[in-house]
């Protein structure tokens, strides 16, 4: 799951690269509004 969204996120110009992402956390939760949700911080 998280290389499609990696790939995603260099399709849509948000990243240049996947490779730079250097840590990731993953969580499956319910929630209303539903949605995929992404915060980037640079190092």
């Amino acid at each position: 799951m998280l290389k499609t969204l990696e790939d995603c996120l260099v399709r849509s110009g948000v990243i240049a690269d996947d490779a730079i992402i250097c840590g990731e956390q993953l969580s499956k939760a319910w929630s209303d509004p539903s949605g995929i949700y992404v915060e980037a911080s640079e190092l």
